[in-house]
């Protein structure tokens, strides 16, 4: 299954090729075979680490998140630490 290695086609995409090159089997015997041989997929999230304080955020203290006082709606403020 060189074609799921250039570009991750479906079994139906397969099926319509493979049939104009004369392939006479059913479409549910082609997906259980092309489920079987495609190449895994990987996570799609990068973990990032940092060391303390390398990215100029600052914790405050407990309860610094409050709603603001001005406003009707809900939203927020944050109080930060300069």
């Amino acid at each position: 299954m060189r074609m799921l290695e250039d570009h991750p086609y479906t079994a139906v995409q397969i099926l319509n090729r493979i049939k104009n090159e004369g392939y006479v089997g059913g479409y549910s015997i082609l997906k259980d075979y092309v489920r079987k041989v495609r190449p895994k997929r990987t996570k799609a999230f990068l973990k990032l680490n940092f060391a303390p304080g390398a990215t100029g955020a600052r914790a405050g203290p407990s309860g610094s998140a409050r709603p603001r006082a001005d406003s009707a709606s809900s939203s927020w403020s944050c109080a930060t630490a300069e």
